[in-house]
């Protein structure tokens, strides 16, 4: 099985609740079964230093897309375009820890963590 997670959240270089639940979640998950395939995503334009010790687990691909993230929100949100599971080589499932736009084929399922009901009153 392969499983995408996308860590964006882990590149803006803060240290927020939704980004300890990212990193203590990852932590523990990764470790649980190697055979499945975890491809992790972020985009960011300049270098975004993430020095996790379950990034270099074998079982785990960072994937760093150098798109700039207005240019990726804009183009998700008004042409549901890039497809994120094909970008991470046809992923069975895909996980956003935070409520981020993502648009993913329809064959792909998607689970998501809302953590409050922040997007209800700042949609």
């Amino acid at each position: 099985m392969k499983i995408g997670v996308d860590i964006r959240v882990l590149a803006r270089g803060t240290r927020t609740g939704v980004e300890e639940y990212t990193i203590n979640l990852l932590s523990n998950l990764l470790v649980l079964n190697p055979k499945i395939d975890y491809q992790l995503f972020y985009n960011a334009y300049q270098k975004v230093d993430l020095n996790y010790p379950w990034i270099s687990l074998p079982n785990v691909k960072l994937n760093d897309f150098k798109i700039p993230n207005r240019f990726f929100f804009i183009s998700a949100r008004y042409f549901n375009q890039p497809k994120i599971d094909r970008l991470l080589r046809n992923v069975d499932v895909y996980f956003n820890p935070h409520f981020f736009i993502a648009p993913v084929s329809q064959k792909c399922k998607k689970v998501i963590t809302f953590h409050d009901l922040s997007f209800e009153y700042h949609p």
